[in-house]
């Protein structure tokens, strides 16, 4: 997969689609670090082809950050250079991860967590989400 795509319209998004469906998980240990996943999310956009007017960068996840960098640190630093990070929660592990991402993972201009109440719950979160982060207003 490469790393930009532009979508533009539905074929360009249909494409887009069928190619991340196609894309295999990549299971490695059974930890989970968050800090680690924002590092490499602004490394990716520092390559980004266009200018965007938002920088916005997602974390979905079902436990704390166990692993690598403190999320805290990272996150702070990138808010600092412009980022929004949000977050999505899937509720039910402990400790609690809506906790742990309310203080520790999102942060910046309109940051926000949203949860799904099991994984049964990821679906109507995912959505609502994505629709949050469309619909926000541009100051």
């Amino acid at each position: 997969m490469t790393a930009w795509h532009r979508l533009t319209d539905a074929g360009s998004m249909a494409a887009f689609a069928a190619e991340t469906r196609a894309v295999e998980r990549a299971w490695r240990n059974f930890s989970t670090a968050i800090g680690e996943a924002l590092i490499h999310a602004a490394e990716v956009n520092a390559s980004v082809p266009a200018t965007c007017r938002r920088r916005v960068i997602d974390v979905s996840g079902d436990g704390i950050s166990n692993e690598g960098a403190a999320p805290s640190e990272i996150s702070r630093l990138l808010a600092g250079q412009g980022y929004s990070i949000n977050g999505l929660v899937i509720r039910g592990a402990e400790p609690d991860p809506v906790a742990h991402y309310r203080a520790e993972v999102i942060a910046g201009p309109g940051a926000f967590v949203e949860v799904a109440n099991g994984f049964a719950d990821y679906p109507r979160a995912i959505l609502h989400k994505l629709l949050r982060e469309i619909d926000q207003p541009m100051i």
